[in-house]
Parts: structure tokens; sequence; C-alpha cells
């Protein structure tokens, strides 16, 4: 005996998606693991070249020193948000990889302007931080962006 489709059985049916969690899980933690090793090589490639990466990162802040740590953490934190909003990205938008790629390249060409804008801060300071933006935001792109989409969406 046939029945007949009804309004209810759509929801038993799953929708393919372009990004699966696992697969983005798994992208995240590469792209932090490569932002975190290549940040970590520019420091102190940075630091042996004589950058002290030091400065009054605001007018009125404090002289600051940007410490191997903070490159670490940073390397890695921002994979976080990144991944949250590429699924997201997944569950609302028809081609979450175009979008994604887009915002992700663009927010971290946009997060350049942070270190190149600290008013007391050394050339070389600016230079080194704006590399590791530009290293973390092509890692994201790379990993996450790129890499995560399940294979039947990169075929």
């Amino acid at each position: 005996m046939e029945r007949a489709l009804v309004a209810g059985d759509l929801r038993d049916v799953p929708e393919k998606r372009e990004f699966e969690s696992g697969r983005v899980a798994h992208g995240a933690l590469i792209a932090a693991g490569i932002a975190a090793c290549l940040n970590v090589a520019i420091y102190l490639i940075a630091r042996a070249a004589g950058v002290t990466f030091t400065g009054r990162f605001s007018p009125t802040a404090l002289e600051t020193v940007v410490a191997l740590g903070d490159v670490l953490g940073a390397s890695i934190v921002w994979v976080v948000p990144a991944s949250v909003g590429l699924l997201g990205f997944n569950r609302y938008v028809a081609r979450p990889s175009r979008v994604f790629v887009r915002a992700a390249s663009a927010f971290g060409l946009l997060s350049v302007a942070g270190p190149l804008t600290f008013p007391q801060a050394t050339p070389g300071t600016k230079l080194a931080l704006t590399a590791m933006h530009l290293v973390l935001t092509a890692a994201i792109v790379g990993a996450i962006g790129l890499w995560a989409r399940t294979r039947e969406a990169s075929a």
C-alpha cells in the first residue's frame, strides 16, 4: 500500500549541507595549528631581528608588550568564532563556503588596520603583527572555509 507524502514527513529527510560539523571542527584544529606554528615562527624571527613587540596600542594606554603567549592565544582563539560563524552560514545560507570565504577574508583584511594604526608601536612591531593577522586569515579561510567542505560539495 502506497502512502502519500505529507508536510510532516519532510522533517525526516535530512537536508544535505555543504559542511558537516565534524569536518568544521577538524578544519578548525588544522587552522589553529597552522596559524599558531607560523605566527610563533614570525614572532621568533622578528624577535631575533630586534623587533621589541612593545608600544602604546592606544594613545592613553600604558606601554604594552606582546608576549609569545599572546601570539599563541590570538592564533587559536579566533578560530572558534570563525567556525561558529561558518556553521551558522551552513544552516541558513545556500552557498555557505562562498559567503564564509568572503566574510572571513574581509574580516581578516580589516583586522590588519589594528596593528597598522597602533600610534606608538615600532614599524617592526606593526609589520610583524600585520603578517600574523594575514597568516591567521589565510589559515581560517583555507582550513575551515575550503578544506572542511564535505567531499560531495568539493566535487
